[in-house]
C-alpha cells in the first residue's frame, strides 16, 4: 500500500488474482481485479477491501489444500486397484459376499412384502418320474418267423435232444411240405422265359438269335428246378417229392423247342434229373396200394411227353406186384 495515496500496488493486485477449477471454486469479482481511480478511495473503503482480499486468500488457500486431498485420496485408491486382480473391461467384477447376502435379504424381503396383499401362488407342480419300460412277451410264432431253416432245424434239434421223450410226438406233428412257395417260383422263372423273347426278328422264334436272348432265362429255371427237387429228397418227405416231380414236369414240358438240337440241353436234363429223383423216391418210399395206384396213373399221363418217365412206371409196377 503507498503511504502517500492510500492506495494497493497493481503489480500485487495482479499476482493475486487467481482462478481454481474444482467444486469450492472462488471467483474473484471484477470489480477487484479491475479498481477504480486512484482518487475515489478512502480510508475506510481501503480497510474492508483489505479484509475482504485476507478472507479470499484464506478461502483459496483452504481450497488448494482441499484439492490437493482429493488427489491423494486418487492417487491412493489407483494404487490399491493395480495390486488386486482387475476383471477386464467387458467384464462384471465379483461380487462380494456381503453384497450378494444383502441384495438377498433385499429380494426376500420385497417379495413377502409384495406378497401380503396379494393371493397366495400354488406350489409348484411336482416333475413326472420317468417309468421304466417293461418288456412285452413276444409270442413264439413272432420269434420263430425271424429265424431262418437252419437255425430252426438246430432248435428242433436241440429240443429233441434235451427231452428225448417227445421226439415222437413232434415227428407226427410235422406237416407235410407246402409246395405252393415253389410251385410260384418255378411259374414265375417260366414267365420271364417267354418275356425274355425279342419282339422284332427276321427269322424263326425258335432260332440261335432268339435262344442267346433267352438262354439266361433258361438257366435260372432249370436251376431252380433242380435245386427244389434236392432240397425235397433230402428231407425225405417222398410223397412231397413225387408231387413236386409231377408239378415241376408240366412246367418243362411248356419249354421252347429251339430249331437246334444242342440248344435243348436245359429242357433234357431237367426231364432227366426230375425222373431220377422220382424213382429214389418210389424205392425209398412206403405208400398204401390205393396211392401206388394214383402214382402209376398220374406218371403213365406224363410219359407221352418224354420217355425218362418211363423207369418211374417201371418201378411202381414192380412195387405193386410185390403187395399184391
Amino acid at each position: 500500500m503507498d503511504r502517500r495515496t492510500g492506495s494497493i500496488p497493481r503489480s500485487f493486485l495482479g499476482q493475486s488474482s487467481l482462478t481454481v477449477c474444482f467444486d469450492d471454486t472462488v471467483e474473484i469479482p471484477d470489480s477487484f481485479l479491475t479498481p477504480p481511480p486512484v482518487e475515489l478511495y478512502v480510508p475506510t473503503v481501503l480497510h474492508s477491501s483489505l479484509q475482504e482480499y485476507g478472507k479470499l486468500k484464506r478461502k483459496l488457500n483452504l481450497a488448494e489444500a482441499q484439492y490437493q486431498l482429493h488427489q491423494n485420496n486418487i492417487v491412493k485408491i489407483d494404487s490399491d486397484d493395480e495390486d488386486e486382480n482387475i476383471p477386464g473391461s467387458f467384464e462384471t467384477p465379483p461380487k462380494t459376499p456381503k453384497q450378494c447376502q444383502k441384495k438377498k435379504v433385499s429380494i426376500t424381503n420385497s417379495h413377502s412384502d409384495n406378497t401380503e396383499g396379494a393371493t397366495p401362488r400354488l406350489p409348484p407342480k411336482n416333475k413326472k418320474q420317468r417309468v421304466q419300460r417293461k418288456a412285452k412277451p413276444v409270442p413264439i410264432a413272432t420269434q420263430l418267423g425271424g429265424l431262418t431253416t437252419k437255425q430252426l432245424i438246430d432248435l428242433v434239434t436241440e429240443f429233441t435232444v434235451k427231452y428225448p421223450q417227445l421226439e415222437e410226438e413232434i415227428c407226427e406233428l410235422i406237416p407235410s411240405p407246402d409246395l405252393t412257395s415253389m410251385e410260384q417260383r418255378l411259374d414265375y422263372l417260366h414267365h420271364n422265359v417267354y418275356k425274355s423273347f425279342p419282339y422284332t426278328r427276321w427269322g424263326s422264334s425258335r432260332d440261335s438269335f432268339c435262344y442267346k436272348r433267352v438262354k439266361t432265362h433258361l438257366d435260372a429255371f432249370k436251376k431252380e428246378c433242380i435245386d427244389q427237387g434236392k432240397t425235397l429228397m433230402n428231407s425225405e418227405s417222398w410223397e412231397a417229392v413225387i408231387n413236386y416231380i409231377l408239378i415241376a414236369w408240366k412246367f418243362v414240358e411248356k419249354l421252347p423247342n429251339w430249331d437246334n438240337p444242342a440248344h435243348n440241353v436245359q429242357k433234357k436234363q431237367c426231364f432227366k434229373t426230375l425222373a431220377t429223383i422220382c424213382k429214389k423216391a418210389l424205392k425209398s418210399s412206403c405208400f398204401e396200394k390205393e396211392l401206388y395206384h394214383s402214382i402209376k396213373s398220374r406218371l403213365e399221363a406224363v410219359v407221352e411227353f418224354d420217355g425218362a418217365m418211363n423207369s418211374c412206371v417201371e418201378e411202381v409196377t414192380a412195387i405193386l406186384k410185390k403187395m399184391s
